[in-house]
């Protein structure tokens, strides 16, 4: 479970890097599109640079429970900090929760892909770019 909190406090310091990284400073209040790519990017760059760690939490089985109440708090924490960057991006009558799932399901599928060799690693930063403007789409 250190993995999963390791990785909420990364996403959390993506976060706080763009919305408190604005405003007090003169620019403008970061918007949910910049948000979402800090999230995206913060989850590429863990995933990258803790390999065996991201394959240990989210690609070999662990009988842990995953989007349950009973979840260890670790893997709530990091569900709500992506869950904090894709709220906002919510349509009317979205579930906010499997929002945030379909977001995960797609970095996780971008990530495992580009890592296994399947997709070329030299496009994911263009990929990452096309999913946060698809599901940021209209906002900003």
């Amino acid at each position: 479970m250190e993995g999963c909190a390791e990785l909420a406090t990364e996403l959390a310091a993506a976060r706080r890097a763009v919305t408190e990284g604005s405003g007090a400073t003169g620019r403008r209040a970061a918007g949910a599109r910049e948000v979402l790519a800090a999230a995206g990017e913060a989850y590429t760059a863990f995933a990258r640079r803790r390999p065996a760690l991201y394959d240990a939490m989210f690609t070999h089985a662990l009988g842990l429970p995953f989007a349950t109440p009973e979840a260890p708090a670790a893997l709530w924490e990091a569900f709500d900090e992506l869950a904090r960057a894709v709220e906002p991006i919510a349509a009317e009558g979205d579930e906010p929760g499997l929002l945030t799932e379909t977001y995960w399901a797609s970095l996780h599928g971008l990530v495992t892909l580009m890592r296994s060799g399947r997709l070329p690693e030299e496009s994911h930063e263009r990929r990452l770019t096309l999913l946060t403007g698809h599901f940021a789409a209209g906002t900003d």
